[in-house]
């Protein structure tokens, strides 16, 4: 609810109150209803969801307002600035000499006559070039009559590493579609390489994985805290889900047609692990025993609405609240003490009691069946008080990180693809792509990029 709709309808229950004595019961009873019903409609007009106070991303919001340059502020590095140049090499590629063999201003020739100085310059330029290896293996006839060769396998002409490796980058990596991939070589290579030859590549990095992908899930298995998470997808036209999990070191990303606790128990990860799961409050996560720990983030959005739409301050309070204690506990080498975690304790616990002032538990069922509903403010106390444990976790264990950021960024490569390409075309591909994705996040947390993690994989070592 917005601040003026909030004062309008106020300024109505007040003036309802000052007259209320005046009016018969049935009038009263009626006007009482209509007071009801117009807060209701309110309430739904105003609680729009945006990305400050909901899951949507920043674009979906309506009438989004994009930053704007301060007035007379120019482009580029302000001043104060520390910018960057280019730096000079001391042992450049190739050397080339320009002589000053005759003088501009009167025709002389200084061929013979030595400089007082040379000043270096440097070019710094890139090369589309292809290599072409040729193998000639031996063949031998030993005294024993074996056939003795070192002869290399596959057909007689073949892509090398380097081409697979940049194909799948371009493709898998880089989101390009698979007709520019293919313009890409026949342009800058001189290579014609079909769009099927360039899925071919992807499969057989794919295959290459599979022993990978059970060595990566034993290293999620030993990390301390891991980060869960899960988006849509659409594979031909049908709603999957690609479940993602993650430590500072590894990633996996497996898709799936279900998005709760059955796929997650198919990661074959989660059933068997006993650490810190970061997540964002995703009722599936609660089957399997780990030490739960929520998305801050996600909470201060469910908090920022309480206080926008339903004009509720003790959720900006506790939002700020939590935000504090983090800061603190960053400041802090070593964590909070004790006093200052029953200090933060005692102030979640105060404000919860105001919320619960605000938002009684309504226990008039609207349905002949089910639960009783519950207003949105007061379904997010109810986790916060079921859940308190999770969500002060922080406070106690200085590795419980504060968001999940860790597997949102791990996941939001696949929302890109997903705007590029629109959808995948079949189960194998998505598989493929979430595989590949993974070896590349994993590479890249231990210090390999992207090119060099994808050609050490079609060298085999």
């Amino acid at each position: 609810m917005t601040k003026a709709n909030t004062q309008s309808l106020n300024g109505i229950k007040a003036e309802f109150k000052k007259l209320k004595n005046q009016m018969t019961p049935e009038v009263r009873s009626l006007f009482t209803l209509l007071l009801q019903l117009f807060e209701v409609v309110i309430l739904s007009i105003g609680a729009k969801a945006t990305s400050r106070n909901s899951h949507l991303p920043p674009s979906q919001d309506p009438h989004r307002n994009k930053k704007k340059r301060k007035k007379g502020m120019k482009a580029g590095g302000q001043l104060g600035h520390r910018g960057s140049s280019l730096t000079m090499v001391s042992d450049p590629d190739f050397v080339e000499y320009h002589p000053a063999s005759k003088c501009d201003d009167c025709g002389i020739n200084l061929e013979n006559i030595s400089p007082n100085e040379i000043s270096r310059h440097q070019v710094i330029d890139i090369e589309f070039k292809k290599t072409i290896i040729e193998h000639r293996v031996e063949h031998k006839i030993c005294t024993c009559g074996h056939h003795q060769t070192d002869a290399i396998a596959g057909a007689p002409v073949q892509y090398g590493p380097g081409i697979k490796a940049t194909a799948v980058e371009l493709n898998q990596v880089q989101c390009v579609p698979l007709m520019r991939a293919a313009e890409f070589f026949q342009q800058k290579y001189d290579m014609t390489i079909s769009p099927a030859t360039l899925i071919a590549f992807s499969r057989q990095a794919s295959e290459r994985l599979r022993i990978w992908e059970e060595v990566v899930k034993a290293e999620l298995l030993a990390a301390n805290v891991l980060h869960a998470d899960e988006t849509g997808i659409n594979i031909n036209a049908e709603n999957w889900w690609v479940h993602v999990l993650s430590s500072k070191y590894a990633t996996l990303m497996i898709p799936h047609f279900n998005r709760g606790s059955i796929a997650m128990i198919e990661t074959e990860v989660l059933p068997f692990y006993n650490g810190i799961l970061i997540h964002d409050f995703w009722s599936s996560y609660n089957h399997f025993d780990v030490i739960h720990g929520p998305c801050h983030s996600h909470l201060q959005r469910e908090l920022t609405k309480v206080y926008e739409n339903y004009n509720q301050k003790w959720a900006k309070q506790l939002a700020d609240l939590l935000v504090k204690a983090n800061q603190e506990r960053e400041e802090i080498d070593g964590g909070l003490t004790y006093k200052r975690i029953r200090h933060y304790e005692n102030k979640y616990t105060k404000l919860l009691g105001l919320a619960e002032k605000l938002n009684p538990m309504s226990i008039k069922r609207e349905y002949k069946r089910g639960a009783v509903a519950q207003s949105y403010p007061r379904k997010l106390l109810n986790r916060l008080i079921n859940h308190r444990d999770w969500v002060l976790l922080f406070l106690y264990d200085v590795q419980v990180p504060f968001t999940n950021n860790q597997a949102e960024r791990d996941i939001r490569m696949l929302k890109v693809q997903q705007k590029v390409s629109g959808c995948f075309r079949t189960e194998e591909g998505a598989k493929d792509y979430c595989r590949i994705r993974s070896y590349i996040l994993t590479m890249q947390k231990k210090g390999i990029s992207k090119h060099d993690a994808l050609t050490l994989l079609f060298t085999g070592t």
